[in-house]
């Protein structure tokens, strides 16, 4: 670019050069020109800008020629404009690659972008596919009868995360042996010489699994499990216990590839999936707390505060599920692992004492205390807010908690604040209503204050123990 910038300047300063001795010899003295000056200084502003350049060196090329010096626009376009055509030929050029360049950039980095949104659901899609082959490997080589069903536990059995496929595999084999025994039996009891008698048979056997699904969810692959048993001798001709064993062994081959697929290709663990959630629970809080304690002094939109509630529920609801799955997972690690009760108990009393925050915040404070302590309520929701954000980054990258003093100072100044209206009797002459929403707000924010601590705790448990920090926290966690 710098290049092409010279050669206009060198062709500009030729054609000074040149003017110059044509009015030397015309009027027999030499005059400088300050025009030379103010087009290196417009080139000199512009030079990382080609199209610009381009553009104020024809325009400042025309100037010269018609006004300052009074050549022929044919002679000026003659020296000086190939450069300027030059440049606006490459810039045309130019922008014919680096259009299609920037469209791939772009393209590229969407595709990166949504890759590492879908970082879990491609992990599965993977380890789906190498179960589902394996399987029928497996299959294959053991001389399965039906090679399908050993495929389609196995492809059901590879859940999301470890965890998950942990606590699948278990229900599923309980359910599918203890179906198979049950239809076998019926099988053997209830003689199939014809199609009546074969379908009182499936009545029989199918109904009570049925009932046991629907009372007890763990036995959901019951019902299926009575129906191949019962109807795969119709095809292998096998004895209704030879039927029952070969189901079993189809659910063993399909459950064990599919959780060893699942523990070992890629593994999606459910602890993680528990703290990223945790994490991204805390960061909604932190979004949240401020615009709460915002609406006891100036109006708020009510709508957005309730769409926010709704967002942690949501994700609370998320973390107890993940939570559940995680416990099964910890099956599977020779390694001990923190147990995500204290962390998931902890988040669901800041979003209680958020709840007290917000109904509260209900009724502004009167004039008398906003004056006083609207500006500290202000400044401990930021401290409050950063701090939530602090222990979010801290869960998510296995470190110690962040300090709290900030959020103690805050706390302290508000009840130091609060202690000396209440000395002062300012909360006697407020309607009862007023004082209500005063003290709930109070013991929200003591409470809030202790269990920030209980999470400084937890966030401590889940630290790496290379760089587990060591906090002085006086209160002993709440269980």
């Amino acid at each position: 670019m710098l290049e092409r910038v010279d050669l206009v300047r060198s062709s500009l300063s030729f054609i000074q050069i040149f003017s110059s001795r044509a009015q030397t010899d015309a009027c027999g003295t030499k005059r400088e020109f300050s025009w030379h000056g103010q087009i290196c200084k417009t080139l000199s502003r512009y030079s990382f800008r080609c199209a610009t350049v381009t553009r104020s060196a024809l325009a400042l090329l025309d100037s010269f020629a018609a006004e300052r010096v009074g050549l022929p626009l044919k002679f000026c376009s003659k020296l000086g404009r190939p450069y300027a055509l030059f440049l606006r030929r490459d810039k045309t050029l130019a922008q014919t690659d680096v259009e299609p360049m920037n469209t791939i950039a772009t393209a590229a980095k969407r595709v990166r972008t949504w890759l590492a949104s879908h970082r879990v659901e491609l992990g599965l899609c993977l380890r789906v596919a190498i179960s589902a082959v394996l399987t029928f490997v497996a299959a294959q080589l053991i001389h399965l009868a039906i090679p399908l069903w050993a495929v389609l536990t196995a492809v059901i059995l590879t859940q999301l995360n470890v965890g998950r496929s942990v606590k699948a595999s278990i229900d599923y084999f309980i359910a599918t042996v203890g179906a198979a025994i049950y239809a076998g039996l019926i099988g053997t009891l209830v003689p199939q010489a014809d199609e009546i008698s074969l379908l009182a048979a499936l009545a029989i056997a199918v109904g009570p699994a049925a009932l046991l699904a629907a009372l007890n969810p763990r036995f959901s692959a019951a019902p299926f499990t009575v129906v191949l048993v019962l109807l795969a001798p119709t095809i292998t001709h096998a004895a209704p216990f030879a039927s029952a064993f070969e189901r079993v062994m189809e659910v063993a081959v399909g459950g064990i590839i599919g959780l060893l697929v699942s523990i070992l290709v890629f593994p999606a663990r459910a602890q993680d999936l528990a703290i990223e959630t945790a994490a991204h629970i805390l960061e909604l809080m932190a979004r949240l707390l401020p615009a709460v304690c915002a609406k006891l002094t100036r109006p708020v939109d009510d709508s957005m505060l309730r769409s926010m509630q709704d967002t942690i529920t949501a994700a609370f609801m998320r973390l107890e599920t993940i939570a559940l799955e995680a416990r099964h997972e910890r099956l599977t690690r020779l390694t001990p692992e923190p147990d995500q009760g204290p962390l998931l108990r902890t988040i669901l009393r800041l979003r209680h004492d958020l709840i007290m925050i917000a109904r509260a915040a209900l009724v502004p404070l009167p004039e008398s205390f906003q004056a006083r302590l609207g500006p500290l309520l202000v400044g401990g929701a930021e401290a409050a807010a950063q701090y939530l954000r602090a222990c979010a980054s801290a869960l998510r990258a296995r470190q110690g908690p962040p300090p709290l003093d900030a959020v103690s100072a805050a706390l302290d100044d508000y009840d130091r604040e609060m202690a000396a209206l209440r000395q002062k009797g300012a909360t006697r002459e407020l309607p009862a209503d007023a004082v209500e929403h005063i003290f709930t707000l109070n013991f929200a924010l003591d409470q809030l204050g202790a269990h920030f601590k209980d999470l400084a705790r937890c966030v401590s448990e889940f630290a790496r123990p290379d760089i587990q920090s060591i906090a002085n926290i006086g209160a002993p966690l709440q269980l």
